[in-house]
């Protein structure tokens, strides 16, 4: 398994555990509750890591209650934790960025929040 699938199942696993059908990039139309997730990687010099930007989208149909429980959650939860895998650890960090999105359909809630992954590779 390549390096990016093995952070895209990571992902996937760590955004199960408080969001609805979390699907990287893009989901069938008409499942709601959903999320949707998508990250890229930025090229810093000179650091230990590897950083990328984790940005989820919510979306609902009719109510934006769950979809907001769901972003508080993740914020809860990953907004500063540390998880391990057998060759990396994954350090979070909430950017202060969680925003609605408006959609052209009204019936349809979006909500979207950006964090900061820092992806360390385990030494023995």
């Amino acid at each position: 398994m390549s390096k990016t699938n093995g952070h895209k199942t990571v992902f996937k696993k760590l955004l199960s555990e408080y969001c609805p059908s979390p699907y990287y990039m893009f989901c069938p139309s008409g499942i709601f509750p959903r999320t949707e997730y998508d990250f890229k990687q930025l090229n810093v010099d000179n650091i230990p890591y590897e950083k990328y930007i984790l940005t989820i989208n919510s979306y609902d149909k009719n109510n934006s209650e769950f979809i907001d429980d769901c972003i508080d959650n993740l914020i809860d939860n990953i907004g500063k934790a540390t998880y391990y895998t057998d060759d990396f650890y994954y350090q979070f960090y909430y950017c202060n960025d969680r925003q609605k999105i408006p959609e052209q359909d009204k019936t349809i809630y979006r909500e979207m929040l950006t964090v900061e992954v820092r992806i360390y590779k385990r030494s023995d």
